[in-house]
């Protein structure tokens, strides 16, 4: 099934947050320039297993400018990190890999290390609502798309830094979590469907459905005293539409109609 716009434009949101960054800036650069090397965007060191994180690929020219590369993607272990073509590595199991990157003769690597998921307990994160939206997209009305909310902050006093967030639908299984380091402030409320994760959607391919109302967000997180700890929060699924208005991550969960906070 060919993924409908919204939902593509969902990940390039997402992806971008993960990054922090934009490509370098490109000066002009005279047509004699050549390509002199290859440079990746440098990942986090270290991944929680069953997260996921993005690389991005420049191309170094002889003027010393950088423009964006499309390489070949592949890991050394892949029993530990897989990498997609779109440089998006997914953490399969605790150990080391490194993610290299090759095109037209030149390479760049990384090593990652994939470490279990955390068992500390940190009072630093407050989680105000989250539900999962249900809706059907219009040119697929066979099909289930899901829109997580998840509205949370900082407890006062504290710091908290997200470092990954995952979710459960019953039925539909686990829905591989995504990996964006963003530090929440004390007490002012961040959608992370919203200005700090990108509009997500799921699309619940051959049809399926949840099979019950209760959903699963785990959260891992850093707090400021370096605590890693990860805390699961539960929510319902509810009735919902598509946005009614689609800006690429700034409306977050209030342009779904019929969105509201689980009982």
């Amino acid at each position: 099934m060919k993924a409908p716009r919204f939902a593509v434009a969902a990940v390039a949101v997402l992806l971008a947050c993960h990054d922090g960054s934009t490509a370098p800036n490109n000066p002009e650069s005279p047509l004699q320039a050549t390509t002199v090397g290859l440079t990746i965007s440098l990942p986090d060191p270290s991944m929680v297993l069953g997260t996921r994180q993005t690389l991005a690929a420049w191309k170094v020219l002889s003027n010393g400018s950088l423009i964006a590369a499309s390489p070949n993607w592949s890991s050394s272990n892949p029993s530990v990190l897989t990498i997609d073509t779109r440089g998006s590595a997914s953490a399969v199991g605790v150990g080391q890999a490194t993610i290299s990157a090759t095109m037209e003769g030149f390479s760049a690597s990384h090593t990652i290390s994939v470490i279990p998921a955390p068992s500390g307990t940190s009072a630093a994160l407050v989680v105000e609502a989250f539900s999962m939206i249900e809706f059907h997209y219009p040119y697929f009305p066979d099909y289930w798309f899901y829109a997580p909310q998840l509205r949370v902050h900082a407890a006062t006093g504290r710091a908290v830094t997200m470092l990954s967030v995952g979710f459960t639908i019953p039925g539909l299984g686990l829905i591989p979590s995504w990996e964006c380091r963003v530090a929440l402030r004390p007490t002012v409320s961040s959608e992370l469907n919203g200005e700090v994760y990108g509009d997500w959607t799921f699309t619940i391919s051959d049809r399926a459905r949840a099979t019950a109302d209760d959903v699963t967000a785990t959260i891992v997180f850093i707090d400021e005293r370096g605590v890693v700890a990860t805390q699961t929060v539960h929510g319902r699924i509810v009735a919902g539409d598509l946005p009614d208005t689609y800006t690429g991550g700034n409306n977050g969960g209030a342009c779904f109609q019929g969105y509201r906070p689980p009982a």
